[in-house]
């Protein structure tokens, strides 16, 4: 079911990317409805739905993406644009407010935004060595990116599906 998840969401990345955003929806739900989606997929289902012309279903996603993770720069971001778009001036004005304050915030000694972008780039990297079946040195880096990213759920979830590989399942727990 994981590998299920992983593949739709990298799909739906591809879609977005190329401006297929009626695909991108379409993936993101089926990510959504299998109960597995996290603050980033509800994040791009918003932005997603909000370049098709759904503000309202979009707010509706990122607010989701921002109840798991308050702090998340890029969705309040996109809110504060959505909100705009809506006529809600002063929504959108607080959701900015929101993003600046976020930025003055650190995460082991460095801005919010560069600590979640360097936890990403541990996690990639641990996908890479997971995949290479280096499930030790996997585990170390999602150690690392779960140091500058602890309330990145995804990321815990899929350390424990390393480790549950690794034969660590009391870890996993």
């Amino acid at each position: 079911m994981a590998g299920q998840t992983e593949l739709l969401l990298a799909r739906a990345r591809q879609r977005f990317v190329v401006q297929d955003y009626y695909g991108a929806v379409h993936l993101l739900e089926s990510v959504v409805d299998s109960g597995r989606a996290f603050a980033d997929v509800h994040h791009l289902l918003g932005v997603s739905l909000s370049l098709l012309g759904q503000g309202q279903r979009a707010l509706s996603e990122l607010e989701r993406a921002l109840e798991l993770n308050p702090r998340y720069v890029e969705a309040l971001i996109h809110q504060g644009l959505v909100l705009n778009e809506l006529g809600r001036i002063d929504e959108a004005e607080e959701a900015f407010n929101r993003a600046a304050a976020t930025l003055d915030h650190q995460t082991d000694g460095l801005p919010v935004p560069v600590a979640a972008q360097l936890a990403n780039s541990h996690a990639d990297l641990a996908e890479t060595y997971a995949g290479a079946g280096a499930l030790d040195r996997a585990i170390e880096q999602y150690e690392r990116a779960l140091e500058l990213g602890p309330e990145f759920h995804d990321l815990r979830y899929r350390m424990a599906r390393v480790l549950l590989e690794a034969g660590r399942p009391l870890e996993a727990r």
